[in-house]
Formats: structure tokens, sequence, C-alpha cells
């Protein structure tokens, strides 16, 4: 009678949270936006300063390192939301499609322009483009650890 009970339960049980989406985009998330500002930057420092090639190379690695320090500071509630969205997504609907992926980037950092920078366009176009790569970067890497 005990092992019917808990088959019953087992049947009717709901499948778990999953988590492992969440701790990706939160450890991961901030870590690919980093990388992208620092590419950012040496574009732009390479483009309006006409500095060697090896000049950029530097400024990009002391860009990305400088930015490990900061980069979970400023982009971690960003990543837990956009983490807690897909992994919701993932456990009504399945896998995330790239499209909504983009849609979550856009919706943050539209969030943390009207937060941090309300004034500027240039660098809160800056600001979507670096959460879009980041949620679709991350949503690749949920992608691929599935497979």
């Amino acid at each position: 009678m005990n092992q019917a009970s808990t088959s019953a339960t087992k049947a009717i049980r709901r499948p778990s949270f999953p988590w492992g989406v969440v701790i990706l985009y939160v450890f991961i998330g901030p870590i690919i936006g980093n990388a992208v500002i620092a590419l950012i930057s040496g574009a732009t420092l390479f483009t309006t300063d006409l500095s060697a090639l090896n000049d950029v190379l530097s400024g990009i690695f002391l860009f990305f390192m400088m930015g490990l320090m900061f980069c979970h500071l400023m982009g971690g509630i960003q990543a837990l939301l956009c983490g807690v969205a897909a992994a919701l997504w993932q456990r009504k609907r399945g896998q995330l499609p790239y499209s909504i992926a983009a849609l979550f980037g856009v919706i943050v950092g539209l969030g943390f322009i009207f937060i941090v920078t309300p004034d500027s366009f240039p660098m809160s176009s800056i600001f979507i483009v670096v959460h879009v790569v980041a949620v679709l970067g991350c949503n690749y890497l949920t992608r691929k650890s599935k497979s």
C-alpha cells in the first residue's frame, strides 16, 4: 500500500525548477557583458586614437581584466532577472528561443538605462547591445549544456 502511494505521488510531482540555468546566467552573463564592453572599448580606441594594434589588444585585455572586478556588481541583478525568466520559460514551454532571449536582453537593457544613464543615447545603445549579447550567449550555453 505504501509503495502504491509513493508511485502515485511521483507521477503527480512536477519537474523541479531549473536552477542550473539561473546559476549559468548569474555567473557567466556578466563576464560575457564585460567582454563585449572591452571589445567595444578596444574598437573605439583603435578607430579614434589610431593606435598600434598591440596597444589596442593590450587595452582590450586591460579593460577586460579591470572589468572582471566589477562585472558582477554592475550586471548581477540583470543576469539574475534574465536567468529566472529563462528558467521559468524553460520549465513551462521548453527551450528558450533566441528571439525571446534577445527581447529579454532589450527589456533588461532598457531598465538598466532608465536607472543609470537616462540622458545619453549613444551610451544607452551600447548597454542594450551588451545585454542582448550576454543573454544570447547564456542562452547558447544553456542549449549546449542540454545536448
